[in-house]
């Protein structure tokens, strides 16, 4: 059995994510986002028990076919693993179901981590049926798990909500406000396309100051054709270090092998390039500046050498990101 792969959410406003509020009379559920590590785990049948199989966005913790809880984990994980193989009892999953949750390890933010759960869960995906559970199911599951769940903040209308003007609510884990929230249209079915397309996200600008601190910087005077301005706009150093963080959350040692590929994991410039091509096609479109791909992944690939040196040079001496 393959783990399925959560889907990508957007930012509101995406012109893949149009659904979520097409119709004035749908019904819009906000659950608070968490700046933790996203992982997975399901139950499967091994030698006649069930067992659990844990994996990271991308990776599963598998030694030839056998779970794995020690050796190929990242040390980011372990402690997440410990935690659900230590309270959960996997006689009460259905071994259809994925289970996706966050993993509250210190990234961006502060939470007060004393009263913070190492454990968040937020989605379920049944595997038979192809389909993410309703918002409902999802935490019924979970609670039967004995898995904290992502608070629910606030329920709307579409008409009623004014994605100008909404207000991240405080968090209810840290002295501040929500890294930011997801949205989900309760009325519309997901289609299935790459990612989702009947919910979105908002961040706070603190998360954006903290965890992008360049994004939506002015472009520079030297960039002249168009991949060399779409690079300075949106190759930003914030953006290449949340997929260095993401690919050491997924069990990869910092270092320049990140900026090859390594098994189903692809290398950093090959991240950073689609992301920002998924996350800015609408403007990269609209600019109608005449594009040489083969320069843009070039000139990516460049930005991200500099950016991980630096990510290295730091580990070494001591400091954190």
């Amino acid at each position: 059995m393959f783990m399925k792969k959560f889907s990508k959410i957007r930012r509101i406003g995406h012109n893949r994510n149009t659904d979520v509020i097409r119709n004035a009379d749908d019904q819009l559920l906000f659950k608070e986002k968490l700046d933790g590590a996203n992982f997975r785990f399901t139950v499967i049948e091994h030698e006649g028990e069930p067992k659990f199989l844990f994996g990271s966005k991308n990776i599963e913790y598998k030694i030839n076919g056998e779970p794995d809880y020690e050796e190929n984990v990242d040390n980011r994980f372990k402690d997440a693993i410990e935690w659900v193989r230590e309270n959960c009892d996997p006689e009460n999953f259905n071994t259809d179901f994925t289970f996706f949750c966050e993993n509250m390890v210190k990234h961006s933010l502060e939470y007060n981590w004393d009263n913070t759960p190492q454990v968040i869960g937020f989605d379920v995906y049944d595997e038979k049926d192809e389909e993410y559970l309703g918002s409902e199911q999802a935490y019924t599951a979970f609670k039967t798990a004995g898995i904290p769940i992502a608070p629910k903040v606030d329920e709307m209308t579409v008409e009623e909500f004014d994605p100008e003007n909404y207000e991240i609510p405080e968090s209810n884990f840290r002295d501040g406000k929500m890294e930011g929230v997801v949205i989900i249209n309760q009325d519309q079915e997901e289609d299935q396309r790459s990612g989702f397309n009947t919910r979105a996200k908002m961040v706070t600008d603190e998360f954006l100051e903290k965890h992008k601190k360049s994004t939506g910087a002015r472009q520079s005077k030297e960039a002249i054709k168009g991949h060399e301005k779409i690079v300075s706009k949106y190759c930003t150093d914030g953006r290449i270090r949340k997929h260095i963080q993401k690919m050491r959350d997924e069990g990869r040692k910092l270092g320049m092998e990140l900026m090859g590929n390594k098994d189903d994991s692809a290398g950093l410039p090959v991240r950073v390039s689609v992301d920002i091509v998924e996350e800015e096609a609408d403007e990269i479109v609209r600019r109608n500046d005449e594009m040489n791909w083969k320069n843009y992944r070039s000139a990516v690939a460049d930005r991200c050498v500099h950016v991980l040196r630096q990510q290295m040079q730091r580990q070494a001496g001591g400091q954190t990101q």
